[in-house]
């Protein structure tokens, strides 16, 4: 007979609180497959983000970096991708909310429109419980990893940030040196996603 206490998991501190890419939450989340008994394979995944795209960005230089009504929603999405067709620029199947912000309804219309979002998600007190959801009750979440969210749609996270040569939005600047050590500290988890916001030439 084992000992009663061998499949004790004993946590210090609070690891979803204040999360951070670097932050300690990288190993909760590795240990959390071993909690729930998970075999996934380990595989390590990254992608590179074009941000700030508009009419005046050349296509060479991108391609060189290499609460409304859900059917109102779904319109909206469609002109957008529409105008991306019309520009030459290929049929999108990925969507990033702007600044990450959306309303239930929108995300659940992205989920129907599109392939998957890149992105930090916004998520709504009351939503588990099927309550109606408050505009100023959300909160943002990043995840190491692709998953599937609440609203039924696949998340790419978008979870290094980007390079800046300066204070941004309250932001430190960031070098690629640090862009890499966080890229490093997501390898913590087995099945970790990795998200680099490049800069676009001329912005």
């Amino acid at each position: 007979m084992g000992h009663p206490l061998r499949n004790l998991t004993y946590l210090t501190e609070v690891p979803l609180d204040y999360i951070d890419a670097n932050d300690v939450y990288l190993v909760y989340t590795d240990l959390f497959y071993d909690l729930v008994g998970s075999d996934a394979p380990a595989v390590k995944q990254a992608a590179v983000r074009l941000e700030d795209v508009g009419p005046e960005s050349n296509p060479k230089d991108l391609r060189r970096v290499a609460q409304d009504d859900v059917d109102e929603w779904k319109d909206r999405l469609d002109a957008g991708r529409s105008v991306m067709e019309h520009a030459g620029l290929g049929e999108p199947t990925i969507f990033e909310t702007p600044h990450y912000g959306g309303s239930v309804n929108s995300y659940v219309a992205m989920a129907q429109e599109y392939d998957a979002r890149y992105e930090q998600g916004d998520y709504y007190a009351g939503i588990l419980t099927g309550q109606p959801s408050e505009a100023g009750k959300s909160y943002s979440q990043q995840f190491p990893f692709t998953m599937s969210d609440i609203y039924g749609g696949t998340v790419y996270p978008e979870n290094l940030g980007n390079i800046t040569e300066g204070e941004q939005n309250n932001h430190a600047a960031r070098t690629p040196e640090f862009l890499v050590s966080r890229a490093n500290a997501n390898l913590t988890v087995r099945e970790s996603t990795e998200l680099l916001l490049p800069p676009i030439p001329g912005h």
